[in-house]
């Protein structure tokens, strides 16, 4: 079990493509994942309105019936992203050491790499489309 974060604006321009599934490294794809192995989570801090508006979609759904349906979509800006970088980085680190005990500063780097790859892909994605893309998280 993970958590599995996409950006669905890139999913939609890329056909689908998201790397070979579950894989950590597949960033610059518009895709992050982490396992259920412990605090803290980099993907709840960077994307943390994916998992704020599951919430909320959960609730929602509870009230409605089998004619009502609720789509929630989560837009971040780049900017919002690019913000919030620094401290998913060191949040990645801060996970490997915690509890993968013989993760080396290699190791280390390729996941933190994979989000600088995701938020840039974001970055790239907004600049041309001239809007924020969509993201959501499967957990």
């Amino acid at each position: 079990m993970g958590i599995d974060c996409y950006n669905q604006t890139a999913q939609e321009l890329n056909g689908g493509d998201s790397g070979q599934g579950f894989d950590i490294t597949a960033g610059e794809k518009g895709y992050l994942r982490e396992a259920y192995h412990g605090n803290p989570y980099a993907t709840k801090y960077l994307l943390k309105e994916c998992f704020l508006i599951d919430d909320v979609a959960g609730q929602l759904s509870k009230m409605s019936n089998k004619s009502v349906e609720y789509k929630i979509q989560v837009f971040i800006s780049a900017k919002l992203l690019r913000e919030r970088l620094s401290k998913t980085l060191e949040l990645v680190a801060e996970r490997y050491k915690n509890n993968y005990k013989d993760a080396t500063d290699k190791e280390i780097k390729v996941a933190q790499k994979s989000f600088i790859n995701f938020v840039e892909l974001a970055e790239k994605i907004e600049k041309k489309e001239k809007t924020s893309c969509e993201f959501y998280a499967s957990f």
